[in-house]
């Protein structure tokens, strides 16, 4: 009897064809064997009163690898998690952490005051803080 250690990947290729594969991976942006050089953070969105709020979850990064650009009400938050040095005498297990680049791309309602926009970062969220305009704030009307 041989035994034969299991490799997903090997069972990949007997399922899906190495063309039929990277047309999926093209498709996706990723190799499933290979860390990508691109990955999607977790994003928040929410909205008050006052204020739209936007939570972008991007841990292991700082303050000077992000951008934040505003152009024709879109809003664009980028930046790169640049992996740390590869140790080549190490036996990889499990390797989960994305690394490279990233964007997300947001299109501001047009009740916003984009002059007003404040960002913090803490703890590897990025929080953004998107006043609502005064002219679009809903206003109670008394009754007389």
């Amino acid at each position: 009897m041989v035994l034969t250690k299991h490799n997903p990947s090997n069972l990949r290729d007997v399922f899906f064809p190495r063309s039929l594969s990277s047309m999926f991976n093209e498709m996706w942006n990723e190799d499933m064997n290979e860390t990508t050089s691109f990955f999607r953070p977790s994003v928040d969105v929410l909205e008050s009163e006052n204020a739209f709020e936007i939570h972008l979850s991007i841990p292991g990064l700082k303050k000077k690898e992000i951008s934040i650009d505003l152009k024709n009400d879109v809003l664009t938050i980028s930046g790169e998690r640049k992996q740390k040095d590869e140790k080549k005498d190490a036996k990889y297990h499990i390797g989960e952490i994305r690394y490279g680049k990233f964007s997300r791309t947001f299109r501001l309602p047009e009740n916003v005051n984009s002059d007003a926009i404040e960002a913090t970062f803490n703890d590897g969220v990025l929080e953004l803080s998107i006043p609502k305009s005064e002219a679009q704030k809903p206003k109670g009307i008394s009754i007389k």
